[in-house]
Parts: structure tokens; sequence; C-alpha cells
């Protein structure tokens, strides 16, 4: 296949039944592939937050040390093929292309067969493996899809270590309906004998992952964010001291202290247990790798007149994060507007938490615009909206994010070109034009933040 026909393969699996937890089929798949997860050395990561920020976070550190790093993250946020990279790029083309025409044979042999044919995840999942295997990378950071123990991911058997960021509510429907339940199947990743590093969870979820790594006779170590000294957030990102050491990070948000500190144990851990393959990592590689690193939707910010920040908190556990990094950039911000005022454009998933989300995000009075997500599950904006408007909220449901982005720029105080004329060209004036601009916070699904980031391109 050439990249166009492997784009029109995914687009044709996107359309079959979706999410379908258990290691069967994908453990087939891979057997008929020769197992490449088998021949790789991986770092496993799982948790309900901040996933893609510690892969991203190890990526850039082991990258800074002289490794080979292959990654592999989920959902797809901006570009197709973004999510299967070596030493932070995108792999090639051909050879994603390459990848998902052995997936896409190997698939279609399998229900001639009778079996079931592999959901886009499980087949994302081993084109991934078979481009770190061709690529010969020396190490792989393995992100979750959803859960942990029967995650296609979790096929690795024997990871360099195991990883667990923060966990929260999220995916009840499959994962349980109690922050324990859920724990149990995030460190469902944990293995016989192969360290894990978790951040401090709360009381429930870290009794379980203590308990699981007692009975797999499991090294745990416990990325404390809570021994994090001098936080501060400013324009270029959040500064922070920990063990005595100063560290600047490239990326917004209070959350991305917790990890970060995650990568810097996971990092230690890897030197504790694997010393012949990780000798040279010195702390001027961690501290160049963590201010090196970029990771987009994750309170990225993408204009200045007015600020707008993008940021993909979908679920409880994000939208506090989120709320404080929101408190800890306006008392940090030596440019906060006296005349702007923070405004939100926010579209969700109907099987979300959304009123909690909006009780922790908004008090009366705010101004949210609404969007529905170019997706099956999108809550429509009008419901978003009459639900807001229930708590005092003042929302206003857009046709489109165009419209919301418009309409955001002008209410945070920007003077934009009218609503007739297309968005870009309309938003793009405006940021010139108002010094004394509020703050736009985009927020929710990560399905629609492409369209949003695409705005404010040159």
């Amino acid at each position: 296949m050439n990249f166009q026909e492997t784009y029109d393969y995914y687009q044709s699996l996107q359309e079959r039944k979706g999410i379908v937890p258990g290691l069967d089929t994908i453990r087939e798949l891979l057997s008929r592939l020769g197992n490449p997860q088998e021949q790789l050395k991986i770092i496993h990561v799982a948790g309900t937050n901040g996933k893609g920020s510690v892969t991203a976070f190890l990526a850039s550190v082991l990258k800074e040390a002289g490794y080979k790093v292959g990654r592999f993250n989920s959902p797809v946020v901006f570009s197709f093929g973004e999510q299967i990279r070596v030493d932070e790029e995108p792999v090639s083309e051909g050879r994603f292309a390459s990848a998902f025409s052995a997936v896409r044979t190997v698939c279609e042999q399998m229900e001639k067969e009778g079996l079931p044919h592999p959901t886009v995840f499980e087949a994302e999942t081993a084109a991934a493996f078979l481009c770190f295997l061709w690529e010969r990378t020396d190490v792989s950071i393995v992100e979750v899809g959803m859960g942990g123990k029967e995650d296609a991911t979790n096929v690795i058997s024997s990871p360099l270590v195991s990883v667990l960021t923060s966990i929260s509510m999220d995916h009840m429907g499959f994962l349980g309906n109690s922050l324990e339940e859920i724990a149990q199947v995030k460190a469902g990743i944990i293995k016989d004998y192969r360290p894990c590093v978790s951040v401090r969870q709360p009381e429930e979820a870290m009794a379980v992952i203590e308990q699981t790594c007692r009975e797999m006779g499991s090294v745990l170590a416990v990325a404390d964010a809570g021994k994090a000294q001098d936080v501060r957030e400013g324009e270029n990102g959040i500064a922070f001291r920990y063990e005595e050491r100063l560290y600047q990070l490239s990326m917004h948000g209070s959350f991305q202290v917790e990890n970060a500190i995650c990568a810097i144990e996971t990092i230690k851990m890897l030197q504790f247990a694997e010393p012949d393959l990780f000798p040279d990592i010195s702390r001027e590689d961690i501290r160049r790798g963590l201010s090196g690193t970029r990771w987009g939707g994750r309170l990225e910010k993408i204009s200045s007149n007015p600020e707008v920040y993008i940021d993909g908190a979908h679920n409880i556990g994000a939208a506090k994060n989120l709320k404080k990094s929101l408190e800890l950039l306006e008392a940090g911000s030596e440019k906060v507007s006296s005349n702007g005022e923070t405004v939100y454009v926010m579209g969700v998933l109907a099987d979300k938490d959304y009123e909690q989300i909006a009780e922790i995000m908004f008090s009366p009075g705010d101004r949210v615009f609404c969007v529905t997500p170019r997706n099956s599950r999108g809550l429509d904006a009008a419901a978003l909206a009459g639900v807001l408007n229930g708590m005092g909220v003042n929302a206003v449901p857009c046709k489109d994010t165009k419209e919301a982005m418009e309409l955001a720029c002008k209410a945070a105080g920007a003077q934009t070109c009218g609503s007739s004329q297309d968005t870009k060209e309309a938003i793009g004036p405006a940021r010139k034009a108002c010094g004394e601009a509020g703050r736009v916070v985009v927020f929710g699904s990560l399905s629609f933040l492409s369209e949003v980031k695409s705005l404010f391109l040159p």
C-alpha cells in the first residue's frame, strides 16, 4: 500500500466495531507477524491522565542521552500517523505504509478463516511494533490505549519498567465504577519481577498498586509531586525544584510537574534495574530533555493576543488539573489583561461526566462557547449549552469550531472582522489588534483541538 491507501484502510477500520477488550485477537495478529513486541525493549505506560506527557518527557530525555527512541501514543490529535514516532519524528510515510500493509494482509487472512477482524487500535499497535523493530530502536515507549489489563498493548510480557500516571474516574463502562476497580485494571500492566513507577495516587488506588507489586515481586518507586518546591508558572512554561535541582519545562500546566517527576523517577529506575543498558544518562541529559519536550494539546499556548490555550481535559481528574493550572497561570502572569476576561470554548463526548467537569471549571456568569466535536459520540453543542445555562453559566451553542473561536476571541476583547468572513482571516488580525485582550481557554475532547490549532497557523 502507498500512504493514501494506508489512510483509506485506516478509515475503513474506524468504521468497524470500536473498543473490544481482550488479548486473544491481538495475540493472534502479532503471532502471525512474528511477535515483533518480543524483540523490543519497551517502557509501558498506563494511567488516566498524563500518559502522553510522560511518554513525551521520557522520549526527549532518552533521545538527549543518545538513544534511538520509538514512541506510540493514542489517539491521533493533530495528524494521521503522528502516533508512531522515532526520535520524536513521525515515521516516514513509506515505513508507515509498509507496516500497515503487513498488518492488513494478516487481518484479512484472519477474517477469511472466520476469526475476529482486529480493531483499529489493535492494527495500530501491531503496526507500531513492526515500525520500531524495523527502525531498530534502542528503546520504545508504548502508551496504553484504555485501561491496562485487557488493552491491546498488554501483550508486552517483560517491559523494562511499567509506569502508572495519574488514575481517576474515566471509561467507567469498561473499567469499573470505583477508583479501586479502575486501579486494578490499570495495574494489570505490572509484570512478574519487572519494576514499576507510579505517581502518588489517591489512597485507594495507591493501595491496589502496592498490593499488585507485592504479589508480582515488582520493585515499586513512587514519584511524589508533593516533594516539588518553588513551582512557578510563567509565559515560557513552568519551573520547579525537585531533589535540590531546578527544572524548567517549556510546557504549561502545574500538572506537568507531576508528569516530569514521573519521568525523572522512571529514568532513575531504568538506571537501577538495567545498568548495562542505561549507563550514561546524566543529570544534564534529564534537565535538557525535560526542557526540550513539546507535546501539543496539553495546555498548549497557540496565540498571544488574545492568549489562546488548548487542552484535552475530558474527564474529572484532567478538569481539576486544568483549573488548578489556570489559577497558577493567572497568579504568575505579568501580562494578565485588566480589560479582557477569560472565556471558554468547550466540546465533549456525550459519554463523559460533562456536568461534573463544568462544575469544576466554571463559575456563574462565565462565558462559554459550545462546540459539537466531530465524533460519533460528540455531545450536541445546544445540549451542552442548555446544561451550562442551567448552572448559571452564559453558554452559547455554535454551529462549528470556526464560529466558536471567532466569538470567543471577540468576547476576550479582540477586535475581529465580521463573522461572515473566513475565521482564519478574521482571527489573524484580531491577534494583532488587541494588546489588552484577555484569554481564551479551549478544552474538552481531543477530537476538535486540531481544528482550533489550524485556525492559528500562519
